[in-house]
């Protein structure tokens, strides 16, 4: 598998992962688990180690759409 195909094909899973109910629900599950720890926690350093938990829920979302943003740019390129 070329470049280009392999780009696709990582973009239609992470695609497929993202827009799925069960990573939904688990993501979902996650956050509020998370937020709830970092509610009723009192230790500032707790506190922002939960509140970090939740940063990184985000940077995983962030991270499974630039692999899908990178697939879309390869499949507009021309074939080599």
């Amino acid at each position: 598998m070329d470049s280009k195909g392999y780009l696709q094909a990582r973009a239609v899973e992470a695609d497929r992962l993202l827009n799925g109910p069960v990573f939904a629900d688990a993501m979902a599950a996650a956050r509020e688990q998370f937020i709830e720890e970092w509610e009723e926690e009192e230790a500032p350093d707790l506190r922002e180690v939960c509140w970090a938990k939740v940063v990184g829920l985000k940077e995983v979302q962030r991270q499974l759409r630039r692999i899908i943003a990178k697939g879309e740019y390869a499949s507009r390129q021309p074939d080599e």
